[in-house]
């Protein structure tokens, strides 16, 4: 029986808006003391997560089916990043 395997892309938590949190935490499939584990199936709403969104298509893109927001993960320069 083959394995169902599935790509994820690791990114900083410093891409996240710390407004958006809610909806992330709302959306998210698991959390952890150091990050969140999304989903990229899960409908983000642009208008009100515009970042969260923005992680999203680059993850769809980059064909990752999970985005995993973690603190010691890598910042990218297509997206914003937050101090917290």
């Amino acid at each position: 029986m083959p394995f169902e395997i599935h790509r994820t892309i690791i990114l900083s938590t410093g891409h996240l808006d710390p407004r958006e949190l809610p909806q992330l935490e709302d959306h998210a499939s698991m959390s952890s003391d150091d990050g969140w584990l999304l989903y990229t199936g899960r409908d983000i709403d642009p208008n009100t997560a515009p970042t969260l969104a923005a992680a999203v298509k680059l993850a769809v893109r980059e064909k990752c089916v999970f985005i995993r927001f973690d603190s010691d993960g890598p910042l990218v320069d297509e997206l914003p990043t937050y101090d917290w």
